[in-house]
């Protein structure tokens, strides 16, 4: 049983972070880079590569949120495999 409390633990951790970083990225949801930085693109090789690295984080996070979300699904199966083989029958 403590391990299943473990487990139930891991999955609040991954879904508080994932609700974070959704609430995060729902902020900006309407308004995007391009719109705020568009009139500096182009005029600075250093600025161009900074937006680039942005980039390439927030399609990283992406990322980690769906493979998140494909763990915590395996998870959910995982743990209901286990809470019905564990089950007293009702013979």
């Amino acid at each position: 049983m403590d391990i299943l409390s473990s487990h139930f633990t891991i999955i609040n951790n991954i879904i508080s972070k994932l609700r974070t970083c959704n609430k995060l990225l729902e902020n900006m949801r309407f308004v995007s880079f391009s719109d705020i930085y568009g009139p500096v693109f182009g005029q600075s090789e250093k600025v161009d590569q900074l937006f680039t690295k942005l980039r390439n984080k927030i399609g990283g996070e992406i990322d980690f949120q769906q493979k998140g979300f494909e763990l915590l699904g395996s998870l959910d199966t995982l743990f209901a495999a286990t809470m019905a083989s564990t089950a007293p029958s009702s013979s």
